[in-house]
């Protein structure tokens, strides 16, 4: 192989490329990490033989730069097998002056059998069991207290094919590994006095003052199969153990980053990944004494059942290769089939266990409907497909109605499951005019769900399309009152003017009875908004200024705005709770627009940095 890229002479000659041209290294060893990654034996020799490189260096910018992380993170691991040979044998590592290997891979938290076995390579397993001496046993544990078993467990999330994944995994549990003892605890609360013997040291927190965090079950449930659920269960894995559990790579709700949650079963987890062979496994294994309706019901610390997890779902909602040779097309998980139907057939089998939990409330007051709803994991045709299947199910009517909380700041009222929908669909897709999205609106208010205050969200959100007469003609009739205001003491109205090209909209509204001099917490009125500046510009798909539409869009529209809510009654002399009067902010908008525009012409005339034509406008700048 060779390094082009490293022909450009640095301060360190490294060794001569296969033209012979020099290849030199940078001052990040970059071209290593190269090497490494490439697995290239032949250079990464010549590399370690040149006396003017180091393959291990005394400190790493980024501790990933290690070449023990790039090969590993590569797959590279006859590369990793070098490496270590290298540090083993080379007298600039191997010496009194060096930590041994085994406590250098501990201060770098770098365990080379668990990740090889979360990569399922029984090669570089092997050969770390049996190098003389063992450079690793399978009872070991890496920085977090995971064993091989674990980290085996963990890598089914990874591209290699399942079903020689759960292969290598069958293998470990042949070897005598443990799913029990792989489970993971930390200590608890226990007095440290209690543990202080007659020499005043502490001993070690006894098996009861340890907190179970993680369970090998639950790291292998997400895509384990029926087999290897029933084989992990068999050998002592608890099916009803509550553990600690998250994955900050999947949690992405409307919320943002769920953190890690508490008191999670096995359940939960195959739950939220639909793995309906690993739930079927749960259950039918689930031992004596519990029923499969309490074992469903079992909530996690934010009161949430496996139904809600199954909601939720997670971007790994996609087709699973049965080994490495599947074609299997990895670009259908982005189409709304697949998804659709495991999502489906997970609720399906939930809810047929006990039709009770579709009345379920978590913490909040939110039902399987708000999760339904919110899911950014679904598709339109997905939530219209799982939200029809809740209604057959047959909920209460107070569950399609929100309930009070004292624990949400602000507004003491759980969202409604109508404003949940609106907020899930206008922050994934932007198509007011969708007809799935339509479809759902009208399916849930003929269900009487509750439509307080949805007008607000869907005045809200910066659709792509214009709001369609029906829509809010269809809302205003199941929630009359147009002028309702919202925590914050905003009317529809307040969100609705932030809009640029809702302006016919509005019309429509003030013809209904929208008023437009309603002031909200801060003394704003709907004329105070416009003014402020808010008025979103079109963007292109590389996210610049849609050159179809005028610079002066913006000024245009807010005249326009202006014009149309003084004519309805709104004062341009209202002062907010700062004394600032709509006219004062046009004023200081105004303002700020010149300054913009002078100082643009002064970095045209100064020829300095790329410079802005006359007339440009400044693509990160999205509000006139």
């Amino acid at each position: 192989m060779s390094y082009p890229e490293f022909h450009e002479r640095h301060r360190t000659f490294a060794f001569h490329d296969t033209d012979g041209t020099p290849v030199y290294e940078d001052g990040w060893g970059a071209l290593c990490g190269r090497i490494v990654a490439r697995n290239d034996l032949a250079a990464l020799r010549l590399y370690h033989a040149s006396p003017n490189t180091r393959v291990f260096w005394e400190g790493y910018e980024a501790p990933y730069w290690h070449p023990f992380f790039v090969a590993a993170g590569s797959g590279s691991w006859e590369a990793l097998r070098a490496l270590i040979e290298i540090y083993l044998t080379d007298p600039t590592y191997n010496n009194p002056d060096q930590p041994p290997l085994d406590q250098y891979l501990t201060q770098l938290d770098f365990s080379p059998i668990n990740e090889a076995c979360a990569a399922a390579n029984r090669e570089m397993v092997l050969w770390l069991l049996q190098h003389d001496p063992p450079l690793a046993t399978l009872q070991d544990r890496n920085a977090r207290g995971h064993t091989p078993l674990f980290s085996a467990a963990s890598g089914l999330r990874r591209g290699v094919g399942f079903a020689e994944h759960e292969e290598f995994i069958h293998f470990l549990l042949d070897q005598g590994c443990s799913a029990r003892d792989s489970d993971v605890f930390h200590n608890g609360q226990e007095d440290e006095q209690e543990r202080r013997g007659d020499d005043g040291n502490a001993s070690e927190p006894s098996q009861s003052a340890k907190e179970l965090q993680e369970t090998m079950l639950g790291a292998a449930i997400p895509h384990a199969s029926y087999q290897l659920t029933s084989r992990l269960i068999a050998e002592g894995a608890d099916v009803h153990a509550r553990q600690s559990w998250g994955d900050p790579t999947l949690w992405m709700t409307d919320e943002g980053v769920m953190g890690r949650s508490r008191e999670v079963t096995a359940l939960h987890i195959a739950s939220v990944y639909r793995n309906l062979e690993g739930i079927r496994a749960l259950v039918d294994h689930r031992g004596e004494g519990v029923s499969v309706a309490e074992m469903i019901s079992r909530k996690d610390d934010q009161g949430r059942i496996p139904l809600h997890w199954a909601l939720m779902g997670t971007p790994d909602d996609k087709p699973r290769k049965v080994n490495k040779d599947d074609d299997t097309d990895d670009e259908l998980a982005h189409e709304e089939k697949i998804p659709s139907e495991r999502l489906a057939e997970t609720v399906k089998y939930l809810l047929a266990v006990d039709p009770e939990t579709i009345n379920a409330r978590d913490r909040l007051g939110a039902t399987a409907f708000h999760y339904a709803v919110r899911s950014r994991h679904a598709g339109p045709a997905s939530v219209l497909a799982v939200v029809e299947m809740l209604l057959d199910a047959g909920p209460l009517a107070a569950t399609l109605k929100s309930v009070r909380n004292d624990e949400r700041e602000g507004d003491t009222f759980e969202p409604t499951i109508l404003q949940d929908a609106v907020d899930g669909h206008g922050m994934r897709y932007g198509k007011v005019n969708d007809a799935r999205f339509t479809q759902l609106i009208e399916i849930l208010l003929a269900h009487g769900a509750d439509a307080r205050l949805c007008l607000h969200r869907l005045c809200a959100h910066g659709w792509t399309e214009h709001i369609p007469r029906a829509m809010f003609e269809r809302l205003l009739q199941a929630s009359p009152d147009i002028n309702a205001t919202d925590a914050d003491g905003c009317t529809a109205m307040h969100y609705l003017v932030r809009k640029m090209d809702q302006v016919e909209a509005a019309r429509y509204l003030i013809a209904c009875g929208a008023e437009v001099d309603v002031a909200d917490q801060q003394g704003n009125t709907p004329l105070h908004q416009v003014m402020k500046g808010t008025l979103i510009r079109k963007l292109d798909e590389r996210g610049r200024p849609d050159p179809s539409q005028p610079k002066d869009a913006p000024v245009q529209a807010r005249k326009q705005w202006i014009e149309m809510l003084v004519e309805a009654g709104g004062s341009i002399d209202r002062p907010n709770a700062y004394g600032k009067t709509p006219k004062k902010l046009l004023e200081e908008l105004t303002e700020r627009l010149e300054q913009r525009r002078m100082a643009e012409a002064t970095q045209i005339g100064r020829g300095r940095g790329r410079g802005v034509r006359e007339g440009a406008t400044d693509p990160r700048k999205v509000t006139g």
